[in-house]
């Protein structure tokens, strides 16, 4: 499920509409997603996005259904993702039956826009079985601000982890293996040069 910045640029690349702020390069770069996605279908849209003329937290916004984009029209900026968005039936179903779930980053524009991160760290919580993993430092910065109830609540329950290393986590996803990382490949070296050091914290 896709939002901000990266879901202005594939919805300019899938239906071939422009939105301010968005350049030809990353519309290009996002078009090799939305060939990738083509046959996967595995990228759920959010059907609802948050349209304004400006990102100054101008208070005139407008709702765009996607289902309504027609090709080579024009559009202000993309600012958040619509909290009712959430509420479709395709998208809860998505994280009714996840069995993991991966945050990294948020929805909208923030300060000014923050209704599609609160919907989806909503959803995310309506899940109690899934393991739900929240990456980056800026994510868990967030869910503390806009959903402090689920973030003091996260930190009892086995079902949540967090990593302030958003970036990091990403390459350790793309590489497989956390021990791929060159930094814990350097600590296990480390490791195995001097294994008379005993593991644990020192003083």
């Amino acid at each position: 499920i896709l939002g901000g910045l990266i879901y202005n640029t594939f919805l300019c690349a899938k239906y071939g509409i422009h939105v301010q702020g968005i350049s030809d390069q990353d519309i290009q770069l996002a078009g090799g997603l939305v060939e990738k996605d083509r046959g996967a279908g595995k990228i759920v849209e959010p059907p609802v996005v948050v349209e304004a003329d400006s990102m100054d937290g101008a208070k005139e916004i407008r709702k765009r259904h996607v289902e309504d984009f027609q090709k080579g029209k024009s559009y202000g900026y993309f600012l958040d993702v619509a909290a009712e968005s959430f509420e479709t039936d395709e998208i809860r179903d998505v994280f009714s039956g996840a069995s993991s779930i991966f945050v990294n980053a948020v929805m909208g524009y923030l300060p000014y826009h923050p209704e599609g991160t609160r919907a989806l760290y909503d959803a995310v919580a309506s899940n109690a079985r899934a393991m739900k993993l929240f990456g980056g430092g800026d994510t868990l910065k967030e869910l503390r601000h806009l959903k402090p109830e689920i973030y003091l609540h996260a930190d009892e329950d086995p079902t949540y982890y967090f990593f302030t290393g958003g970036g990091t986590v990403l390459k350790a996803i793309r590489l497989g293996s956390p021990y791929e990382l060159p930094t814990v490949r350097a600590l296990m070296a480390s490791r195995r040069q001097f294994p008379s050091i005993p593991p644990g914290p020192r003083k």
